[in-house]
């Protein structure tokens, strides 16, 4: 079984929007399926995770999205065109601007990790951590103060995941979700 030890991190380029907007749409819905209304969730990322979409925040220089890889799997079945070798497994986007940050933010230079998603199907397996230490590694990098996020109250597996980073609840703020606002915890990290 393919572990933490065996991924690859790599920023994405333009020409991963596509791919990119694939395993978006279809971690998010596994992961927040469960708790919205279908059309609202349908909404939400046929507006915000499309290539064109993503396309444009990958040439964003304030944005930068990264791909996390693993060998391929027996039961790996890739469209046509798609790597072979390896799949994506899991992807990030880290925000390198002030703009986004709610009023809780404090700090001028701090990074925003914006997602942080991994498929259901690869949980549990350190994969998380690995790429926890590649985002602070990155922040850090890039000089940040801290690195803040929001979470759904009611996704307590990333929080509790959160907190054992040593991130620490410093506010709250919204979360448009298609016509629907959602409450968000915002939460930070000092580096």
């Amino acid at each position: 079984m393919p572990t933490a030890h065996n991924i690859t991190i790599r920023r994405a380029v333009s020409g991963d929007a596509e791919a990119l907007a694939t395993v978006a749409r279809k971690i998010f819905v596994e992961s927040f399926g469960w708790e919205n209304d279908p059309d609202v969730l349908r909404e939400y990322v046929d507006a915000r995770m499309t290539p064109e979409r993503l396309y444009s925040e990958i040439e964003d220089e304030a944005n930068r999205f990264f791909l996390v890889y693993s060998p391929v799997t027996e039961n790996y079945d890739p469209a046509p065109g798609v790597n072979r070798e390896s799949e994506i497994i899991a992807h990030i986007k880290m925000r390198f601007a002030r703009d986004t940050a709610p009023p809780c933010v404090h700090g001028e230079n701090v990074a925003e990790l914006a997602r942080f998603f991994v498929r259901s199907d690869w949980q549990g397996r350190g994969i998380a951590q690995k790429m926890m230490k590649f985002c602070v590694h990155e922040a850090k990098s890039a000089g940040c103060e801290s690195l803040w996020l929001d979470v759904f109250p009611t996704n307590e597996r990333a929080r509790r995941f959160y907190y054992r980073q040593g991130f620490t609840d410093i506010g709250e703020t919204e979360f448009p979700m298609g016509h629907i606002i959602k409450p968000v915890i915002v939460m930070s990290l000092s580096l």
